[in-house]
């Protein structure tokens, strides 16, 4: 639980009611698809729906979130590295 604990320090920006996956869960699963090597959102959705026993047995990890929810996550994530980037 290591990786979660770390992930979740990092402040989720969306509002409450809209939130149904932890952030933190959700970065979970994608470092263990990018640790695979899996780089495509499409990769990492069909290797977490084929591994949710793992993930809820190792991280606690319930439900899997879609691939929209996915992508925007991301999105954000990606969206704020840019802008550090930019500074």
């Amino acid at each position: 639980m290591i990786m979660q604990e770390y992930f979740s320090g990092i402040k989720n920006s969306c509002h409450g009611s809209y939130i149904k996956h932890k952030l933190a869960d959700v970065l979970t699963i994608v470092m263990c698809e990018v640790m695979c090597r899996m780089s495509k959102l499409c990769e990492i959705m069909v290797f977490a729906e084929s591994r949710a026993e793992f993930l809820a047995e190792n991280f606690g990890i319930t439900k899997i979130p879609s691939k929209s929810t996915m992508s925007r996550i991301l999105s954000l994530v990606d969206e704020k590295n840019n802008l550090k980037k930019e500074r």
